[in-house]
């Protein structure tokens, strides 16, 4: 049987800077901050795209309708993920 593909640091960060740019060069995607939290919510959970795609609303907005900035543990579960003003994964 195959074993998963694990992607590394260098190479996310390639990713991001093709969906984002760097400042000094433009990204690729057309929503690059959307692009960039959902590559880096898939990166810190290891979630597949479906199981981000099936996530309901009230897991990432408040019920005001603001971003919820940290995680929902599942029971058990020892993972954070958070983001700041940078979309960064918590550390």
């Amino acid at each position: 049987m195959t074993k998963p593909q694990v992607v590394e640091p260098k190479q996310l960060n390639h990713m991001l800077l093709a969906v984002a740019g760097d400042g000094k060069t433009k990204g690729y995607s057309q929503y690059p901050i959307r692009d960039k939290a959902l590559l880096l919510v898939l990166y810190g959970t290891g979630m597949t795209a479906t199981e981000l795609a099936t996530l309901p609303v009230r897991a990432y907005l408040t019920p005001a309708g603001a971003i919820k900035t940290n995680s929902m543990r599942a029971q058990g579960s020892s993972a954070a993920f958070e983001f700041g003003p940078g979309l960064r994964p918590a550390s």
